[in-house]
C-alpha cells in the first residue's frame, strides 16, 4: 500500500511587521478552534487578511516582513518568511522582496530580488510536493459574499472544457467532479448528467443539522445541446430544499444565503485552514448558535480562526478550552497586538460562567478586555 502523503496541518505562530495597524505582532496558535475577539478597529481583519494573503499568490499591499510557523500532520515544522526589502532612492522606487522556506530548521529555498507583489508562493508549493507534503489553500470566508454568489447559480458545462457562460465558478468542485465522470462518454442525456451531478453527504448532512436548508439538489429542468463534436450542458442551477418545498437561489433569504456559503465554503477542504470574518452578521442568534457548534464539529480535522464581535461564540467553549480565547487591542504606541487569556483571567472566567451559566456574559460584563 502506497503511504499517504504528508499534509499541511495548522499554524503555530504568527509573526507580522508593517501591516496596516500592525507594527509588530507575535501570536500563538492551537490546532482547531481559534476564536479572535476585540473591539471594532482593532486589528482582527487585518490580522485574517495577512495571514490569508501570506498563503496566497501575491501580497496586494503586503507586510514588510512576515513568519508563518507551520506544521505537518507528521509534526514536520515549516517556516515560511517574506520580507519586503524595496528602497525609495532618488524618487524612484526600488522593488526588491525575499522569501524563504525552511524545514525542520534547515533552509531549503531563498529567493531574491523580485516585486513584492510578485511571491513566489507556486514555487514554495513545488517545494512542499518535492518534500511529500501536500499544500491546500488557505481558505479565507469574509463577510460579505462573494461577487460569485451575487447572481442567480446557472451555469453552463461544454464537455471537455468548462464555460459557465456567465462569471460565476462558486460550484467549481461540482461542475469538475461532472466533467470528469462524463468524459469519454457517449450519448450524454439528462439521466446520466444528472446521475454525476451531484453535492456530497457531508454537506448535505451539514446543511440540515445547521441551517433551515433540509436538502440540496441540481434541477432537472437542464438542457443538452451536440452538434456532433461537442456537447453543452445549459440551465444547470441547484436548488434548495426549505419547509418541504424546493427553491431556487434567488428565493433563500439572505440570511440562509449567508449560511449557504458559510457552510459550503467549510466544507469544500478536508484537513484545511480556514479564516472566518464575523460568521455572527446576518445571522439570527439562535442559527449563530448553531453555525459555532458547526464550526467546532469541523475543527476536529480543520484549523478554524474566526474574529467575532458576538460574546456568543465563547459559549462553545468548555472551561478547558479558554486557551482557543485570543484577545487583539489596538493602542497608537504599539498598534494591534494579540494575546491569550492569562491564569488569573480564565480563573475568573470559569468562576463567573460557573456561577453565572455563560462565558458569553462574561465578556459582556467584565474586564476581560482590560
Amino acid at each position: 500500500m502506497t503511504e499517504e502523503s504528508d499534509r499541511i496541518s495548522h499554524i503555530n505562530h504568527v509573526h507580522i511587521e508593517g501591516y496596516k495597524s500592525i507594527d509588530n505582532l507575535d501570536i500563538d496558535l492551537l490546532k482547531g478552534l481559534n476564536i479572535l475577539i476585540g473591539e471594532n478597529g482593532s486589528g482582527k481583519s487585518n490580522f485574517l487578511d495577512v495571514v490569508h494573503s501570506s498563503f496566497s499568490k501575491s501580497f496586494k499591499t503586503g507586510p514588510r516582513k512576515i513568519g508563518v510557523f507551520i506544521e505537518t500532520h507528521r509534526g514536520t515544522p515549516i517556516l515560511w518568511e517574506y520580507e519586503n526589502k524595496s528602497t525609495i532612492t532618488n524618487d524612484s522606487l526600488n522593488l526588491n522582496a525575499t522569501v524563504s522556506l525552511s524545514v525542520s530548521n534547515k533552509l531549503i529555498s531563498n529567493q531574491q530580488s523580485f516585486p513584492p507583489n510578485e511571491t513566489q508562493w507556486d514555487n514554495t508549493i513545488l517545494f512542499f510536493e518535492k518534500l511529500g507534503i501536500k499544500y491546500k489553500p488557505v481558505q479565507k470566508i469574509g463577510f460579505q459574499l462573494p461577487k460569485e454568489l451575487s447572481g442567480n447559480l446557472t451555469y453552463r458545462v461544454v464537455v471537455n472544457r468548462l464555460d459557465y457562460g456567465q462569471p460565476n465558478n462558486f460550484l467549481w468542485t461540482e461542475m469538475e467532479n461532472l466533467l470528469i465522470l462524463i468524459r469519454g462518454q457517449e450519448n450524454i442525456d439528462r439521466e446520466i448528467v444528472l446521475k454525476n451531478l451531484y453535492f456530497k453527504t457531508p454537506l448535505k448532512e451539514s446543511l440540515c443539522r445547521y441551517s433551515p436548508i433540509t436538502d440540496i439538489r441540481f434541477s432537472s429542468n437542464l438542457n443538452i445541446h451536440s452538434d456532433g463534436r461537442t456537447t453543452s450542458i445549459e440551465n444547470l442551477y441547484p436548488e434548495f430544499k426549505i419547509s418541504n418545498n424546493w427553491v431556487p437561489w434567488s428565493y433563500l433569504s439572505d440570511g440562509t444565503k449567508r449560511l449557504f456559503y458559510l457552510i459550503y465554503s467549510v466544507c469544500q477542504f478536508e484537513r484545511a485552514i480556514v479564516l472566518i470574518d464575523e460568521p455572527e452578521l446576518g445571522v439570527h442568534p439562535h442559527q449563530f448558535q448553531q453555525i459555532m457548534a458547526f464550526l467546532k464539529e469541523e475543527s476536529a480535522n480543520k484549523q478554524i480562526i474566526i474574529a467575532t464581535h458576538a460574546p456568543e461564540a465563547l459559549n462553545i467553549l468548555g472551561h478547558d478550552e479558554l486557551d482557543r480565547v485570543i484577545i487583539t487591542e489596538y493602542s497608537p504606541k504599539k498598534g494591534t497586538t494579540m494575546r491569550h487569556l492569562s491564569a488569573a483571567q480564565k480563573k475568573k472566567a470559569i468562576a463567573y460562567a460557573t456561577e453565572v451559566g455563560y462565558l458569553s456574559d462574561y465578556w459582556l460584563y467584565s474586564d476581560l478586555e482590560k
